[in-house]
Order: structure tokens, then C-alpha cells, then sequence
């Protein structure tokens, strides 16, 4: 028994759709997402002294788009968000929660 003709188009369909979200979630999930110098970005371990040396003793550390974002205490205790270049390491802001 043949199959009809118009479902092979939608199951072509499908599967593009499926490869393109599938490459569309790698490239979101990879910390040098969206890069247009093509440096990577620094590691966790990195991030970490990096903060220390800021005088922040971290409790989150993300890597995202670019972008870093360190959460954690500063030397008076008080909560501190810092953003940064991913790359460079660059203090973008400095916020304080408390």
C-alpha cells in the first residue's frame, strides 16, 4: 500500500524543524554562544578567582551569551552581583542586594 504523497512533505517538514530547534539548543547551552570575535570565554575555575581577586567570596557563578555573572559576599558581608565580559573579564555592573 502506497502512502499518500501530501504526508511525505510534513514529515520532511518535521524533521527540518526538529535538526534546526535540535542546533538551536546546542548553540544556546554553549557558553560561547552568540561570539563574534571568536575568543572563548573564561572557564568556571577562572571565574572563580577572578571574583576572589574582586574581594567576593562566591556562592553562583553562570557563563552565558557572553556574559558572566558572579553572586556572592563581599569582604563587609553584604550580597553582591557583578557582571562581566565573559571574555575579558571586564566588570560590566556591580550591584549590592542588601
Amino acid at each position: 500500500m502506497r502512502k499518500p504523497l501530501a504526508s511525505v512533505p510534513v514529515i520532511a517538514t518535521a524533521a527540518v524543524l526538529l535538526a534546526g530547534v535540535t542546533a538551536i539548543g546546542a548553540a544556546s547551552a554553549h557558553p560561547d554562544a552568540g561570539s563574534t570575535d571568536g575568543r572563548p570565554a573564561m572557564s568556571f575555575a577562572t571565574l572563580e578567582q577572578h571574583a576572589l581577586k574582586l574581594g567576593i567570596r562566591p556562592s553562583e557563578l553562570k557563563i552565558e551569551y557572553g556574559l558572566a555573572e558572579i553572586e556572592g559576599r563581599d569582604a563587609d558581608g553584604r550580597k553582591v552581583e557583578i557582571k562581566l565580559d565573559a571574555r575579558t573579564g571586564a566588570t560590566l555592573r556591580r550591584e549590592f542586594d542588601d
